[in-house]
């Protein structure tokens, strides 16, 4: 388990919000899922999948830069590497905002090991 601000990753309550705002986010609740993700980032919990949510849910919401901004910390934030899922996705949500120049300027960007 990964500690977060005094709670774990893993527990009920982190698990719990997570899985809540996934399914908002799927629901198109956008604003209940920024709401979630911004409870799990003030108890400092907000790792880089939750961060992924937040990301789409501020994208949905029409917060781009902001939802750029957590789409890069969740790369950032991610050790050694990027799963192929959590790549497609911001870059997905990359392109949608920015475009494609854009996007491929960032991926040329992006550490090597992040492709293996």
């Amino acid at each position: 388990m990964q500690h977060f601000g005094g709670q774990c990753k893993g527990s009920s309550y982190y698990d719990v919000s997570l899985n809540l705002a996934q399914a908002f986010c799927q629901a198109g609740k956008a604003q209940d899922t920024v709401n979630e993700c911004e409870k799990l980032e003030k108890e400092g919990m907000l790792d880089s999948e939750g961060l992924q949510i937040y990301a789409v849910a501020l994208w949905q919401f029409g917060k781009n830069n902001l939802a750029l901004s957590m789409a890069h910390k969740a790369v950032t934030i991610s050790k050694h590497y990027i799963k192929a899922s959590t790549l497609g996705l911001l870059c997905k949500l990359i392109y949608q905002i920015m475009g494609q120049e854009y996007t491929m300027t960032e991926l040329l960007k992006t550490p090597g090991s992040s492709w293996q």
